[in-house]
């Protein structure tokens, strides 16, 4: 991935898995064990207040989660026993990071689309 923002690079990222996964992904540097990995990346004005709302959020999750902001980008790691696990986690995340950029705030609006409901 390559990433752009106002005309200059501010995220490149050759995450790739390849080869024997398992053994891969069981490898502390990589994935420490987990069999599900997502990322989620924000590129804008508001990348440090979204990281403190992710750090709350981050709390109650099953997976392990890890956020960082370096100048506009901020970049979420999710890492899960289970794509289940995952699942509920990544979305749990988004509603609040939605929520967030829809209202400025903690607001009710943020849903997300239908085919994460099922």
């Amino acid at each position: 991935w390559r990433i752009r923002f106002d005309g200059r690079l501010v995220f490149a990222d050759a995450f790739e898995i390849d080869g024997p996964i398992a053994d891969r992904l069981n490898r502390p540097a990589v994935a420490n064990g987990a069999n599900a990995v997502a990322s989620i990346l924000y590129v804008g004005a508001a990348a440090e207040r979204l990281l403190t709302i992710f750090r709350d959020v981050a709390e109650r999750l099953g997976a392990m989660a890890a956020g960082s902001v370096i100048g506009p980008v901020l970049h979420i790691r999710l890492l899960a026993e289970t794509g289940a696990v995952l699942r509920q986690d990544l979305a749990a995340v988004l509603t609040q990071l939605l929520r967030q950029l829809e209202t400025g705030g903690p607001g009710p609006t943020a849903v997300l689309p239908r085919v994460w409901s099922c």
